[in-house]
């Protein structure tokens, strides 16, 4: 927990509205002499990722060191046979295929509904079609040519220790088509989460202090 952290000197926390949305600030400033208590920093990097995905991603996050843990994850994924827990139509067939020269990992749960899954040039990239890792790989339009992305993000720094976008309301569409609205929890809250249609999420940090900006954009 990041109260508790034993480096922590103090946190700050603010909330303004923002054209379009909400922005939620946290600064949180580390005791120099207890900083290494923290765990490893994250190394700042220029964001990428935006450029390879195409147009339309639902979700996309970039952070420092992902295409080194992102092999062990998905591979873990695949042993212990993690399709299994999500009561699928079928067995989970798990199949293995080459587009061009990148390996892509194949999940069948059911007929036509399938998870195609890789990691190439530091991106993990997961889609519901082969088609939808060509796209990663050929880069056409891309998710950075999105407006939706632009708002999402809006005065993000240059160089960032992560980075996240979801585009909200197609995760809720995405849930609704797979029974999301049964949940009488989540009938009462639809109204203000149809409200959100993106977050965006941005952190910078040093040795003594990190900073992350959440942007909450509303249709």
């Amino acid at each position: 927990m990041l109260l508790s952290s034993p480096a922590m000197s103090g946190v700050t926390v603010s909330l303004s509205p923002a054209s379009g949305g909400i922005k939620v600030h946290i600064h949180t400033a580390l005791l120099s002499s207890l900083a290494s208590l923290s765990g490893a920093r994250a190394q700042p990097f220029e964001p990428s990722v935006e450029g390879m995905l195409p147009s339309g991603s639902l979700l996309s996050f970039e952070t420092s060191a992902l295409d080194k843990v992102a092999p062990r994850i998905l591979g873990a994924g695949a042993a212990v046979k993690l399709g299994g827990q999500i009561a699928p139509l079928q067995a989970p067939v798990f199949n293995t295929m080459q587009v061009g020269d990148t390996t892509v990992q194949q999940l069948a749960l059911a007929p036509g509904l399938q998870f195609d899954y890789t990691v190439t040039r530091g991106v993990v990239a997961i889609a519901t079609s082969v088609d939808g890792i060509k796209a990663v790989l050929e880069r056409r339009r891309t998710l950075a040519d999105d407006a939706a992305y632009r708002s999402a993000l809006p005065d993000r720094p240059e160089r960032v220790s992560s980075l996240l976008f979801l585009d909200f309301s197609q995760l809720l569409s995405l849930g609704e088509q797979t029974g999301l609205t049964g949940s009488a929890t989540y009938r009462a809250f639809q109204g203000d989460l149809d409200k959100i249609r993106a977050i965006g999420l941005s952190s910078t940090g040093g040795k003594a202090d990190s900073t992350a900006e959440l942007f909450l954009q509303f249709s």
